[in-house]
């Protein structure tokens, strides 16, 4: 067999794998609902007011900046702590794709 044979392989049972367990938890799991699983749960208390708040975009925008922020930093730590023997190039390469990044 191929390699294009195993990779064929890998494919078709990573697609079928998570349909069968999704298959399988729905047949087999326990379901009775009450009027009281169906409330909307908040820390233990009673619900008060509209369930369905709208946030505002600047929310997402923030928390999405910050997981561009710290996902640069966590993949650059590493590769700067072995910066020492880099050519002058590499740095440029580095805060030109840094500033790229920050810029959007």
């Amino acid at each position: 067999m191929t390699t294009y044979g195993f990779i064929g392989i890998f494919v078709v049972f990573s697609l079928i794998m998570p349909a069968v367990v999704l298959v399988l938890s729905r047949l087999l799991r326990p379901h009775r609902p009450t009027p009281i699983k169906q409330e909307t749960y908040e820390c233990g208390l009673q619900a008060e007011g509209d369930i369905w708040v709208q946030f505002k975009i600047q929310y997402y925008l923030y928390a999405l900046i910050f997981v561009v922020f710290d996902v640069e930093v966590v993949l650059l730590y590493p590769w700067l702590l072995r910066s020492t023997s880099l050519a002058c190039w590499r740095w440029w390469r580095c805060w030109s794709s840094c500033s790229s990044w920050s810029t959007g």
